[in-house]
């Protein structure tokens, strides 16, 4: 009986005011409510949490996939590059011996060569003539194999290279995917540890329960005898809500994207500026090193896969299996799920700021935006404070923005593709493989190396550099007019000195940032303006927009 009391004094306090025992009764209730659905809510949070951990198992599973996948390809390229070495080798090694042969003693190599003529003041010019009439057949092989040497030796120095190239980036994918699958371990153990917290919690939730509701008995009994009654509460809520604070000092939005949002408007009847402010809260416009949340959310507008293409074909915690096309119009149209083809380009691509922009109002419409704005945001991510920054800064682009909407908004049929942003599709999705991207199942599962990466992506706008198959570095950095740095503008190719000279290249994005392949996590957006790319980066820009 001492615990029971001891409860009874915390939900309530001695008076000398009597109640009666149905008044008793009844507030204790609505203290015992209140604690419910303060642990109700502790409950549903963590089966949040424990979801999310799962869905980024699912993701770094896949992810782990395409690495194991990505470095057998790289393992077999290096083998074949070192087969070519050792031929190269041996074949110099017989040219050396093949020219031993013919010129024991080297005089006769040191007079086909008219720079060396004079330091052998032994044979006259008269001499050296009659020599090489006797011996014009030993010098045209030698000549040759002279010829064959000089290739030999410079093929190797350039395969040697690439070779110590490939072998760096290998080695970095490799610890990428070690540090992968530790992450992997870490979220499993976070998860099974966040479980058995929540059990933990569930037990004690529930003996406070029973204590409770048996203290509640004892003093309905006391009351009936005048003994006791019930006061205020003194239990305090075990819920704390956190809420970040609000950022409204961004005054602009960038202008390239202002017709997505308009036409979102135009289509769906949520202003644009709404539409620009979740743009800014989920990927920066665009310009999130990652596309692909850790729990994934997917594209400009972080869509959840299964919201975009259809619940129905939901396999875990919003994530759909790797074999459904989320672009296909018709999976979409079968499924009710919210994805838009805004660009006529005949899908519906979430990494598409077109489509995305435009499925996020679809959204929004759908939910009710009409008659309950902060409704409607709230559906698109379930947290008061999310609410709260996007009408504000909505409010802040929609005061500081001058617009004219003036006349219809169309986008182009077949495709509003921005070179700057086609790519972020295969961010975080996609792995760095030497030589690859330069056939249609690479592409398919996002298989590219630098060069191949910038072929497709400026592909993608209808911009051919060249041979698909034999785009490199080297090919692309004498594509189109060298631009000064201070002349930069986003679609600019950027060159950077890593294993060689002009070895890696990317597509400016603006702000100092280009997105490109690289070697340890595949395509990506860097800051080319501290750390190992500032580094890097030799300053040789080239802009091809209009080859």
């Amino acid at each position: 009986m001492k615990k029971i009391a001891a409860i009874c004094l915390s939900v309530g306090v001695i008076g000398t005011t009597h109640v009666s025992a149905e008044e008793q009764s009844q507030t204790v209730s609505d203290h015992l409510q209140s604690n419910q659905d303060s642990i109700q809510e502790q409950v549903t949070k963590m089966d949040k949490e424990i979801n999310a951990y799962k869905n980024e198992r699912v993701i770094l599973e896949r992810q782990l996939n395409q690495y194991d996948k990505a470095l057998e390809q790289n393992q077999l390229t290096i083998k074949k590059e070192q087969e070519r070495l050792e031929s190269i080798s041996s074949r110099l090694e017989t040219i050396n011996k093949q020219m031993k042969e013919i010129d024991p003693d080297g005089q006769l190599s040191k007079m086909v060569h008219q720079d060396l003529i004079l330091g052998i003041p032994a044979i006259t010019t008269v001499n050296k003539q009659q020599y090489l009439l006797d011996n014009v057949q030993q010098v045209s092989q030698l000549l040759t194999l002279q010829e064959e040497l000089n290739e030999a030796t410079s093929e190797l120095e350039s395969n040697q290279v690439e070779l110590e190239g490939m072998v760096s980036q290998l080695q970095e994918q490799q610890s990428e995917k070690e540090q992968l699958v530790e992450q992997l371990k870490q979220k499993e153990a976070a998860s099974k540890e966040q479980k058995q917290q929540l059990l933990e919690k569930n037990k004690k939730i529930e003996k406070e329960k029973n204590l409770i509701e048996e203290a509640i008995s004892n003093e309905e009994e006391r009351a009936e005898q005048g003994s006791a009654f019930f006061g205020q509460s003194n239990i305090p809520s075990n819920t704390t809500v956190i809420s970040p604070s609000i950022d409204t000092s961004v005054t602009g939005v960038p202008s390239q994207y202002m017709k997505y949002y308009l036409y979102g408007e135009k289509e769906y009847g949520v202003p644009w500026y709404y539409l620009a402010a979740i743009h800014s809260i989920e990927t920066s416009f665009s310009t999130s090193p990652t596309m692909t949340s850790s729990v994934g959310a997917i594209g400009s507008m972080q869509f959840i896969p299964s919201t975009w293409v259809g619940y129905k074909y939901e396999s875990s915690g919003g994530l759909v299996g790797e074999d459904v096309d989320i672009t296909d119009l018709e999976t979409i149209k079968k499924g009710n799920g919210y994805g838009v083809d805004a660009d006529n380009d005949g899908k519906a691509d979430p990494y598409s700021v077109a489509d995305g922009v435009a499925a996020a109002a679809n959204y929004l419409s759908s939910n009710g935006f009409a008659t309950d704005p902060r409704k409607a945001i709230w559906h698109y991510n379930h947290a008061d404070w999310y609410v709260e920054k996007v009408i504000n800064l909505a409010e802040n682009f929609k005061n500081g923005t001058q617009i004219s909407k003036d006349g219809d908004v169309q986008l182009k049929s077949g495709g509003e593709y921005d070179v700057t942003t086609v790519g972020n599709r295969w961010i975080g999705n996609s792995v760095y493989v030497f030589g690859g991207g330069r056939n249609q199942e690479d592409v398919k599962n996002g298989r590219f190396d630098c060069s191949s990466f910038v072929y497709w992506a400026y592909n993608q706008i209808g911009v051919q550099l060249g041979e698909q198959s034999s785009v490199s570095t080297e090919t692309l950095k004498n594509r189109g007019t060298a631009v000064e740095e201070k002349e930069m503008q986003p679609g600019d190719l950027v060159f950077f000195d890593t294993y060689k000279k002009d070895g890696h290249v990317g597509i400016y994005i603006g702000d100092g940032k280009f997105i490109g392949a690289q070697s340890s996590n595949g395509v990506a957006i860097e800051d080319m303006t501290t750390g190992y790319w500032k580094e890097k980066f030799n300053h040789r820009v080239q802009r091809v927009t209009n080859i």
